[in-house]
C-alpha cells in the first residue's frame, strides 16, 4: 500500500534537507542491452519506459536540449525570491 502525499516541491526539498533519513523504494530491474538495429535513442526510450512503468511514473519525452539553454536572469531572480519567501514563511510557522 502506498500513501501519496501532495506537497509543493519547496516543501519536499525542505523536508528532505531537514530529515535524518530518506526512505525510498528501490527496484532492481533486468539488465537491458541494445537490441539488434536499435538506435541509442530508441534504447534510452525503451529503458525509460520500463523504469516509468515499474515506478508508476508518467512517461515524458526528453530531448536533452534543456541543458543547452539557460533561463533568463529575471526568471531566475523571480524563482529565487519566491523560494526564499516560501522558506522564510515556513520557518516563521515553526
Amino acid at each position: 500500500m502506498f500513501l501519496v502525499v501532495r506537497q509543493s516541491f519547496t516543501m519536499h526539498l525542505l523536508q528532505l534537507m531537514t530529515s535524518w533519513a530518506v526512505v525510498c523504494d528501490v527496484w532492481y530491474l533486468e539488465l537491458q542491452n541494445l537490441k539488434p538495429g536499435e538506435t541509442p535513442i530508441e534504447f534510452a526510450e525503451r529503458v525509460r519506459d520500463i523504469i516509468s512503468i515499474r515506478a508508476g511514473l508518467k512517461k515524458v519525452p526528453w530531448d536533452g536540449y534543456l541543458k543547452y539553454s539557460r533561463p533568463s536572469p529575471k526568471h531566475r531572480e523571480r524563482k529565487q525570491q519566491g523560494f526564499a519567501e516560501s522558506v522564510l514563511h515556513r520557518l516563521d510557522e515553526i
